[in-house]
């Protein structure tokens, strides 16, 4: 099966603001690779994995608003 391969930018491996890289997925080998522009360093991790975390900060920003909406609402009502 062939590679996808995706063009991205994010901070990705240094602090100092958003860079480009290369995220490519291997379907048959189960992988999600990511490497910076200029690096030779590649970052492995299995596409369950990525799958976990992707739920985890989708999941923690959702608690996050609701925790927001919850102090706004206690805010007006005056509690």
């Amino acid at each position: 099966m062939a590679l996808a391969r995706f063009k991205v930018h994010g901070s990705l491996d240094r602090g100092g603001g958003a860079r480009a890289g290369t995220v490519t997925i291997d379907r048959s080998a189960g992988t999600f690779k990511v490497r910076p522009l200029r690096s030779r360093r590649e970052y492995t991790a299995s596409l369950s994995t990525v799958a976990d975390i992707v739920v985890q900060m989708i999941l923690k920003a959702e608690m996050r608003e609701k925790e927001k909406e919850k102090k706004l609402r206690r805010k007006r009502n005056g509690n």
